[in-house]
């Protein structure tokens, strides 16, 4: 089963202009053009989540890891009234063993993991975490939220 991967980067700083220019290949996009629709998709893909599923929120154990997976929590329950007791949150990272353990851990249960958000910078860049990262989309829908720029590796 084929899942995709998807890379979202949400500004920290919301004072001042939404405006900005980012290179993406050979085009510029520009945020703001696209933060009204990017901002539908994220809320429907919470709303998305089935009755049956388990979340699993990655962020690293630091002040904006920790705040941005509390802010992610609370918007799962809000977008999504009964799943918040359906959520894991793991202060790892995709370069730990811990994720794709974990998922195949739960996948004989009765509710396995078949979301995963992974924030701040809980998304590898190097080996073994690419590793760790495709065996995790190989049973989940993995969301990548990030608030700063993508690592020169990611943009390749």
């Amino acid at each position: 089963m084929f899942h995709c991967i998807y890379f979202w980067v949400i500004p920290a700083n919301i004072a001042g202009s939404w405006t900005w220019p980012v290179k993406m290949g050979s085009r510029t996009t520009v945020y703001r053009e696209h933060l009204e629709s990017l901002s539908a998709q994220l809320a429907e893909r919470i709303r998305s989540i089935g009755a049956g599923e388990r979340v699993l929120i990655l962020s690293d154990n630091d002040e904006d890891g920790v705040a941005s997976a509390a802010i992610m929590l609370r918007m799962i329950a809000c977008l999504n009234p009964g799943v918040g007791d359906r959520i894991i949150h793991l202060n790892e990272s995709f370069r730990s063993p811990i994720v794709p353990d974990l998922i195949q851990q739960m996948q004989d249960t009765d509710m396995p993991v078949r979301q995963v958000f992974a924030l701040d910078r809980a998304f590898p860049i190097d080996e073994p975490g690419r590793t760790y990262l495709a065996r995790v989309a190989d049973r989940c829908r993995v969301m990548l939220i990030n608030n700063h720029p993508r690592p020169a590796p990611l943009l390749q």
